[in-house]
Parts: structure tokens; C-alpha cells; sequence
């Protein structure tokens, strides 16, 4: 009688635990869904910016347009950063990218993820038509030569205004799990203000 009751509780475990996992998915899947009901509004210069609850912001400066995020309710090594900067005319992305990533000592990793054509990007229909031009590049990579790290970097430049849009996410790599899908939806809402 013994060994049954083990089955019977073991079997039990299984199915709750299969049930908290379909759970969990279910509300991971609507916090994406309804992301932009459920989220603070932050506004720079040209664009609002929609970003989870539980994004604290560190840094905020008007003189020099930036918000940054961190998470203050955890110890983990993680921010986003969001500003307006100033580029030359003769200057692409992809070489303003790459010269940032020289000065950070940030080398990413091969297999990397890499978008230059906003048609593959998720933005909103009344910002797309204004984008002249898009450089993401989102993968795990190498800070400093020794410290592995995710990394999320996208350049946006929007035919409106003179600067481009810069957005970084930064983490370690298991937090980058965390964190990076709510950044990407951060930049698929991106609202126009003017």
C-alpha cells in the first residue's frame, strides 16, 4: 500500500507540475500580447516608449535626451538604454555601430543575429514608412576580452528628424533570456510623438 500512494502522489507531482507549466506559458504569452496595455509610458524627444512595470529608470536627463533602465527588485546584471544621437551625414549605421562596439570592447559572436532592412523589423505602421534606415545586431558576445555577455544593440534612423535613434540592452547572458524579449518589444511599440 506503501508503493502506491508514492505512485499516486509522484503522478500527482507530474500532472501539477505540467499544469503550472501550460499556466505559465499562457501568461508569459498574454503579458506579449497585451505588452503595451500593461506597461509605463517614457517619452524622449520624437518617440514614446512602452516598457514592462517592473523597469525602474536609473537615469533620466533632459539636457541630453536618455532614459536608462535597470531592475531595481533583483541584483542581476542587466539595463536598457534608450537616447537620440547625433551622427555625421557621410556616416551608416553599420559604421556607427561598429565603432561603438570597438569603444565598449564588445566583440560579438559570429552565430549573431543581424538586421539591416527594416521590412524584417516589427515597428509600428506609422513609424515604418518614415525609417531610411535599420542596423540591430542581437546575440551573445565578449565584453572587455573575459566577460561573457547578451547584447542588443538598434540603430534607427528616421528621415523626420537629424539624429538616430539608439537602443541597447545589455545583460548577463541567462538574464539576456529574461529581459531580451521585452526589450524587442519595447522597440516594436515605439510610438511617434510629432
Amino acid at each position: 500500500m506503501g508503493h502506491t500512494t508514492l505512485q499516486i502522489f509522484s503522478w500527482t507531482f507530474v500532472i501539477l507540475m505540467i499544469f503550472w507549466g501550460l499556466y505559465t506559458l499562457r501568461v508569459i504569452n498574454r503579458e506579449k500580447t497585451h505588452f503595451k496595455y500593461h506597461s509605463k509610458a517614457f517619452s524622449l524627444p520624437h518617440y514614446r516608449l512602452f516598457v514592462p512595470l517592473w523597469w525602474t529608470a536609473t537615469k533620466m536627463s533632459d539636457d541630453e535626451p536618455y532614459i536608462r533602465f535597470e531592475r531595481t527588485d533583483t541584483r542581476y546584471d542587466w539595463y536598457a538604454f534608450f537616447t537620440w544621437k547625433k551622427g555625421k551625414e557621410s556616416e551608416t549605421l553599420e559604421s556607427i555601430a561598429n565603432a561603438w562596439l570597438l569603444k565598449e570592447e564588445i566583440q560579438i559572436d559570429e552565430d549573431r543575429k543581424l538586421t539591416t532592412n527594416k521590412e524584417h523589423l516589427l515597428f509600428p505602421e506609422e513609424i515604418k514608412p518614415h525609417i531610411d534606415a535599420v542596423y540591430r545586431i542581437e546575440g551573445t558576445a565578449t565584453e572587455k576580452e573575459s566577460e561573457r555577455i547578451y547584447y542588443d544593440l538598434c540603430l534607427i534612423k528616421d528621415r523626420r528628424y537629424p539624429e538616430f535613434f539608439f537602443a541597447e540592452n545589455k545583460s548577463s547572458v541567462l538574464n539576456g533570456l529574461v529581459e531580451g524579449p521585452y526589450f524587442e518589444e519595447t522597440l516594436k511599440h515605439l510610438e511617434s510623438l510629432n
